[in-house]
């Protein structure tokens, strides 16, 4: 093989120079852009519906609605350990799709809710729901550049957390002026959600390739022998490594137990490959230093949408819910642009200033001052859309080789501190979760210090090895 063609095929997985404006989308954005914009716009109408479902279940439903949901999210975090094979093996743009038509039985068991259909429906979308964030995370990445990648999350999540917005919106003028049953109201929240699954067959093809398949031909594996087709579908059929011919003993053991094809025996090995990069990540030093700005994450949905709603009454909860997708999709967009400006310390710490903020407030929320739910969902919504925007930078900057294995260990991290909090908070006080979530800021200030540290550290040992 040539140099010319190994210098090629060894370009990383996110450019370091813009991608050419070949494209043209309502005569202004170039394909990358008008990618992320219909994806964003797709998410926006699934969460219209789901969001308000989310938010009225545990208000509705009671100790289902608790159990509901932490089935969902434990489902989830268990799934995202073998959502980055599943994507590589789906593609980006099949996964998001497929993974979204997994939340409808869930939202439509609302209506009349059996106990056994209800948890197995929860947690299908669970399971919907590692393949979409693990492979929205990478579709838009690959659309992105290290220069461009916080504004494209800002606009993407921008656009994805006005569902919340418009939803609650919806719910409300449901609940409040024509009194809508709920069996209606869950029918037409649903229906939003399908609208979304639709739009999104307009999502184009990611014009990256996959990090993985650029590194057999890095490592001499027959790249060059693979077809045009096997390559859009993001496959890898990677050769067996010292240490991995152990798995399914010797090679042609692996064909025997296999049917003798060794097309299945390669993709065996990538399936196992991808999931042992799963974990190498989980067990990364970086990774466990994010864990407490992902935990914040999850435990403050659990507490968004778990444990204060049933504090509020039913037709107030929409309208509180509309002030949180307010300011949580403002904030997505500033801080896309405060990432790429400011950079990603300087934005978590604002993130969880706001966290701090609104969990100190929440100790004087009573029945008497009921107002104060606004302040707290306003002030809880700017710090979830930072936390949120930085998982897509977070990922790129730290393991952008492992771009969908880093996603799916934070998304891991997230869900299973939410679904704990969805299963725990029920059963301690407010101020008991409150201290949890205090310190988990707490910590979470310490890490991102010691991370930032680290890379600034990092940045002037490169400077000093150029010089």
């Amino acid at each position: 093989m040539s140099t010319k063609v190994n210098d090629e095929e060894r370009k990383p997985l996110v450019p370091t120079t813009p991608p050419k404006t070949t494209i043209k989308f309502c005569g202004y954005c170039n394909y990358s852009m008008r990618n992320i914009i219909l994806s964003g716009f797709g998410f926006f109408l699934v969460y219209c519906g789901y969001y308000p479902v989310q938010s009225l279940v545990t208000k509705i439903h009671g100790q289902k609605g608790f159990y509901a949901l932490g089935t969902l999210y434990y489902v989830y975090a268990v799934s995202l350990l073998f959502s980055a094979a599943i994507v590589r093996k789906m593609g980006p743009r099949a996964s998001q799709i497929f993974g979204y038509l997994c939340y409808l039985p869930f939202m439509l068991s609302n209506i009349s809710v059996e106990l056994w259909y209800y948890l197995i429906s929860a947690g299908l979308l669970g399971f919907g729901a590692s393949l979409v964030w693990t492979g929205n995370g990478t579709y838009l990445i690959q659309l992105s550049t290290k220069e461009n990648i916080g504004t494209h999350t800002g606009i993407f999540y921008t656009m994805y957390l006005a569902g919340n917005l418009v939803g609650n919106a919806v719910t409300s003028f449901l609940l409040n002026t024509v009194d809508t049953s709920n069996g209606l109201l869950f029918f037409v929240l649903t229906c939003f959600a399908l609208a979304g699954c639709l739009e999104l067959l307009l999502l184009g093809r990611s014009d990256r390739r996959l990090k993985s398949q650029t590194s057999e031909a890095i490592n001499g594996n027959g790249a060059n022998e693979k077809s045009e087709s096997e390559s859009n579908q993001g496959s890898d059929s990677i050769e067996a490594s010292p240490s991995s011919n152990n798995s399914i003993h010797s090679p042609k053991q692996q064909e025997q137990f296999l049917g003798g094809d060794p097309k299945k025996v390669n993709e065996l090995k990538s399936v196992l490959l991808e999931i042992k990069k799963t974990f190498v990540v989980l067990q990364n030093v970086q990774a466990l230093l994010c864990s407490p700005l992902n935990m914040i994450m999850g435990i403050s949905v659990g507490i968004v949408f778990g444990f204060l709603p049933p504090m509020m009454e039913k037709k107030k909860i929409p309208i509180v819910m509309l002030v949180f997708g307010l300011t949580d999709s403002i904030g997505c967009f500033l801080n896309g642009k405060l990432i790429d400006k400011f950079g990603i310390f300087a934005t978590a710490l604002l993130s969880i200033f706001f966290e701090i903020c609104s969990s100190i407030i929440c100790f004087f929320v009573s029945s008497k001052n009921e107002n104060l739910f606004f302040v707290i969902f306003a002030l809880f919504g700017f710090g979830d859309s930072g936390i949120n925007t930085l998982i897509y930078p977070l990922s790129y900057q730290l393991f952008e080789n492992n771009v969908q294995e880093s996603l799916s260990v934070f998304k891991f991290i997230r869900s299973l501190s939410c679904a704990s909090a969805f299963l725990y908070s029920n059963h301690l006080s407010l101020p008991a979760n409150l201290a949890i979530l205090l310190s988990l800021l707490v910590l979470a200030i310490i890490c991102i210090s010691l991370l930032n540290f680290k890379s600034q550290k990092i940045g002037k040992n490169d400077k000093k090895t150029n010089k």
